[in-house]
C-alpha cells in the first residue's frame, strides 16, 4: 500500500537499520524467500533458509500481504521499481521505504532483492512465532519435556518391559543402556539449567508469562537429577 510520508517516517529515515529479503520465482515456482538480512552500520545479521520456503510460511500474516503488493509492482522482468513512500506497519514494527530490484536469469528464474531503507521496533515480529526466533520460556519447557519423555522416560519404560517379558537376559545391554540414557540426560540438565538460569533473573524484573513455567522447569530438573543419581 501507498501512503503519503508521515512525519514519524521522515524521522524514522535516519536510523541506518534496514531489512533486506531475497526472494526467487519462476514460472514453475511461486515466490520463495531464500534469506533476510538485517544491516547497519555497525553490523550484517543474515539469516538463509535450507529449503524452499513461502513468503507466508515465513512472515507473519500482514508483512506477506505487505510483501507481495510490493511484489505486484514488477513486470516480471530485469528491472528496479522503488517506492519510497512505502510503509508497512504491525504492532510493534513499522517497515519504511521500499526498493525492488529484480533480475531475471537466462535459467528464466527471477531474483528478487526487496529493500527496505529503515526500520524501528523489533524484527523479530516480521517472522510467524513457529520459525522460533520469539519462542516464549513456556514453549522450550513444553518441548523439553517432549523431549524428556521421548528420550528419557520412554526408552526406560522400554527396557523394563523387555525384562519383564525376558527378551533381555543379558547384563551388558542393560549396562549399555543405562551408560547411553545417563549420557542424553546431561544434555537435557544442561538446557533446564539454562531455563533455571534465565526463569530467576525474569523473575527478578517482571512477571512469568505463565504461571506455571518455572513449575515446569523446576518438575524438568528433578525428573534429569533423578535420572542421574539411577
Amino acid at each position: 500500500m501507498d501512503v503519503a510520508v508521515s512525519n514519524q517516517a521522515r524521522q524514522l529515515e535516519n536510523t541506518a537499520r534496514r531489512f533486506v529479503i531475497n526472494v526467487t520465482a519462476s514460472a514453475q515456482r511461486a515466490y520463495e524467500v531464500r534469506s533476510c538480512e538485517i544491516t547497519s552500520d555497525a553490523f550484517r545479521n543474515r539469516t538463509s533458509f535450507q529449503s524452499s520456503i513461502s513468503l507466508e510460511d515465513v512472515f507473519a500474516d500482514d508483512i506477506a500481504a505487505g510483501l507481495r503488493s510490493c511484489l505486484s509492482k514488477l513486470s516480471g522482468d530485469t528491472e528496479v521499481v522503488a517506492l519510497p513512500n512505502y510503509v508497512l506497519e504491525i504492532p510493534g514494527l513499522t517497515l519504511a521505504g521500499a526498493q525492488l530490484v529484480a533480475t531475471r536469469t537466462q535459467e528464466d528464474i527471477l531474483h528478487i532483492i526487496i529493500r527496505f531503507r529503515f526500520f524501528v521496533g523489533g524484527i523479530n515480529n516480521v517472522f510467524r512465532s513457529k520459525l522460533g526466533f520469539d519462542d516464549t520460556v513456556n514453549d522450550h519447557a513444553a518441548n523439553l519435556s517432549v523431549r524428556v519423555l521421548a528420550d528419557i522416560a520412554l526408552p526406560f519404560l522400554n527396557i523394563c518391559e523387555a525384562y519383564r517379558s525376558g527378551m533381555v537376559t543379558e547384563k551388558t545391554s542393560f549396562t549399555e543402556f543405562v551408560a547411553g540414557l545417563s549420557e542424553r540426560s546431561q544434555e537435557l540438565r544442561f538446557q533446564v539449567e539454562l531455563l533455571k538460569r534465565f526463569v530467576d533473573s525474569k523473575d527478578k524484573t517482571e512477571e512469568l508469562s505463565g504461571p506455571n513455567s518455572s513449575i515446569n522447569i523446576r518438575q524438568l530438573s528433578a525428573i534429569t537429577s533423578d535420572i542421574d543419581e539411577f
